[in-house]
């Protein structure tokens, strides 16, 4: 009974032979002698499998028992330590050689070995749910459909939530928190309410949470402003479908799309020469893959309708903008597909991660991770599914799932998908150029008003908040990343400006020395090396320091551009030397 329950667990590929080796072992048969079978030597095969099994079960599971009971039930602590420490360098404790003798016996008496279920749960788990859901479900959150994040619970345990951003910071979140919930001993601590908003929510900028730029910008932030057209002027009798077909349209490109590229079977957007112009072809190649057009499809469709709509601004370009960058997207599919074969495969790219080693004969454990953090994050995938049902969310979705069948008769234009269209874009038009310009004056407003902080990441949230609360109507605001772009080229345009007026008196002009010094100190170089001509560039660099030591040094020339300036006047003093001296051969006198 003992073998039945413990072989399958052990060695599943073949309990069979396991078990003949474990039965020969107890009665004595695998070893040479009754002597040695007596002080537990016996058969390596099963001492082996025993201990693997022991040291990779969870601990207090009834595999962890059996083995450990087996292992203890004839051998002493000592040779068993020993075993154990040059085989596995591992170790056994005297206290748990004498659990695994009670368990032999509790097996020889013919009663069954159970796990005793107990918990010691240092959490109120209704004080977590309602953390959970003040966090979820308040206006400090926000849901972003397609993007998902991956929780890792430990004990072979994981959950897929959809990405949530915050709106504002965690501390902030904690004091409405706070102030919601006075009582302090119905609310968990601090340090644990942060635990769980960092690990639920995810990081407001998108380059953080999305490798590929492509994805983020020209298909998660494109297709969520088409979700919010859709919504605000879409029936509501046609909005759920119109939804859906966005879900698949993100779904293929992102997932499937990829296992198109390079049928070679004569359609444009599988043929990845063509694409890129590698080689010439006499006639354009249609586009006849129903789910490639069906993107196109939908675009279209939208776009024939605009005119029913009463929008107040002008959706036509916003629109044929959103179906261009579908096909940026594609082609950018393209090419990272020509990249990875070029370097002989996805195998062998730099980019794919190596694989990790499973032992073969791993005991699976089903355990689950009983701390808060993993409970508040179930407790937040049950919350999701309950009540955020407009939210779609997949990490891996199948082609199989959708139907494409209504693109079929719709017929693209040929000279849309030339040979080369799937080619990088000219610089500047790749993100779409000239979207800045509309809100250049706002971010400038944002940036003139604290200049002096120099945090561009938290400037650039407070500008893209400022945007949104302005144009509230508008469906082109730029996205997180283009606003701190904006922002580092401003300072950057700005720095040498604000420091160099900082120190200029009413009236006094502003210049700009060869080496980006004052006039002043430039100035005294020149009459110092007037007064002593044989002056070299270190020395004079003391006298320099020496003289100005009391300056302010945020405008004050280092060392080292004080010496490039002492040697740049020395030469062309020798140069300026040089051609007003007369040569011998000139001189009568």
């Amino acid at each position: 009974r003992t073998l039945e329950h413990s072989a399958e667990a052990l060695c599943p590929n073949d309990s069979k032979k396991l078990m003949m080796h474990a039965a020969e072992d107890v009665c004595g048969k695998g070893s040479k002698s009754k002597k040695s079978s007596s002080q537990g030597e016996g058969n390596d095969f099963l001492k082996k499998e025993l201990c693997v099994g022991m040291l990779q079960a969870r601990k207090g599971s009834v595999v962890k028992r059996v083995c450990r009971a087996l292992l203890c039930s004839n051998t002493s602590h000592k040779k068993l330590n020993q075993y154990l420490e040059e085989v596995f360098n591992s170790s056994m404790s005297k206290g748990s050689h004498q659990s695994g003798r009670l368990d032999w016996k509790l097996i020889e008496s013919g009663e069954e070995v159970v796990v005793e279920k107990h918990s010691c749960q240092r959490f109120n788990k209704e004080s977590v749910e309602k953390a959970v859901e003040f966090i979820l479900l308040g206006d400090f959150v926000e849901y972003l459909p397609w993007e998902t994040k991956t929780i890792d619970l430990g004990l072979s345990d994981s959950l897929i939530l959809p990405a949530i951003t915050r709106k504002i910071s965690p501390t902030e979140i904690w004091d409405l928190y706070r102030k919601g919930i006075p009582n302090k001993e119905s609310r968990i601590s601090k340090t644990s309410f942060f635990d769980i908003v960092n690990e639920v929510s995810v990081s407001d900028d998108i380059s953080q949470r999305v490798s590929d730029e492509s994805l983020s910008k020209h298909l998660y932030e494109n297709m969520r402003t088409i979700r919010r057209i859709i919504k605000d002027f879409v029936d509501v009798e046609s909005q759920q479908k119109y939804l859906d077909q966005v879900d698949k349209i993100v779904y293929f490109l992102r997932d499937s799309y990829k296992n198109h590229i390079g049928r070679e079977d004569g359609c444009a957007t599988h043929n990845i020469a063509y694409a890129l112009g590698k080689n010439d072809y006499e006639t354009q190649l249609p586009v006849y893959c129903v789910q490639c057009k069906f993107p196109f499809y939908f675009m279209d469709n939208l776009i024939n309708q605009v005119e029913m709509w009463r929008a107040d601004v002008d959706l036509l370009p916003l629109l044929k903008q959103s179906r261009d960058k579908l096909k940026k997207y594609m082609g950018q599919q393209v090419r990272n597909a020509y990249s990875s074969s070029s370097k002989g495969g996805s195998e062998s790219g730099r980019g794919q991660k190596k694989r990790k080693r499973t032992p073969e004969n791993h005991v699976q454990d089903q355990g689950k991770a009983k701390n808060m953090v993993a409970c508040a994050i179930r407790c937040a995938s049950s919350l999701v599914n309950r009540e955020k049902k407009d939210v779609s969310y997949k990490h891996n979705s199948k082609e199989s799932e959708f139907d494409f069948s209504e693109a079929g008769n719709f017929n693209l234009d040929p000279s849309e998908f030339a040979t080369s269209w799937a080619k990088r874009p000219t610089r500047g038009t790749r993100n779409g150029a000239g979207q800045i310009e509309f809100y250049e004056k706002d971010i400038r407003h944002v940036f003139q008003s604290s200049i002096r902080e120099k945090i561009l990441k938290a400037k650039a949230v407070e500008a893209l908040e400022h945007l949104k609360n302005k144009y509230p109507h508008r469906y082109d605001i730029p996205s997180l990343s283009a606003i701190k772009y904006e922002l580092s080229r401003m300072y950057s345009r700005s720095y040498k400006t604000t420091s160099r007026s900082a120190k200029l008196e009413p009236g006094e002009k502003k210049k700009k020395s060869r080496h980006g010094m004052q006039p002043r100190y430039a100035q005294f170089i020149e009459e110092l090396l007037k007064a002593q001509p044989n002056l070299t560039g270190k020395p004079a660099a003391k006298l320099f320091m020496e003289r100005f030591k009391d300056e302010d040094e945020s405008d004050l020339p280092t060392m080292k551009q004080v010496q490039t300036k002492v040697n740049s006047l020395k030469q062309m003093l020798a140069k300026k030397d040089k051609e007003t001296q007369v040569p011998e051969e000139l001189n009568i006198f």
